[in-house]
């Protein structure tokens, strides 16, 4: 019985410890810095990936036909489109990916915006599908260097 009465004050003493390092906002203010820490997170601008030479002679509308005929191949949707730049977004295998893609008269810029999703889809972090930016590199090359030669 004594081994009981000196142990409470001691449980007592770690609770009261534990509790004093604690401090816990409002429901209000919680419920406000939450979910702002949390968008801020993910509310980067898209990262420069990847440039891709265009050879010369490939004229701009060359160039935009050989971009959105890659990106469809692998399975992009096409968000939108200019007459120098498309938009396209695909979910896959755990990523979440917005690429930019735009082009002047010697170089196509892939622009990303590229998430790890969990299985319910939730953004973990801003990860690159470097693999799938790489085909598409690949695609763009070997598609701009058949158009040299076909035209």
């Amino acid at each position: 019985m004594n081994l009981r009465v000196t142990s409470l004050p001691l449980v007592l003493l770690i609770a009261a410890l534990s509790l004093a390092g604690c401090s816990t906002a409002s429901s209000s203010e919680s419920a406000s810095a939450s979910p702002a820490t949390v968008a801020d997170s993910f509310s980067a601008e898209p990262t420069l990936v990847s440039t891709v030479s265009i050879p010369s002679g490939v004229q701009s509308d060359e160039v935009k036909k050989v971009v959105i005929e890659s990106l469809v191949k692998r399975g992009w949707a096409i968000l939108e489109q200019s007459n120098n730049s498309v938009k396209a977004h695909l979910n896959h295998r755990r990523y979440d990916s917005t690429l930019t893609i735009s082009w002047n008269g010697s170089a196509i810029e892939i622009l990303s915006d590229s998430y790890r999703v969990n299985k319910s889809g939730e953004k973990l972090g801003r990860q690159q599908p470097t693999g799938w930016i790489e085909n598409l590199e690949k695609d763009f090359s070997v598609r701009l260097q058949s158009a040299v030669y076909l035209d």
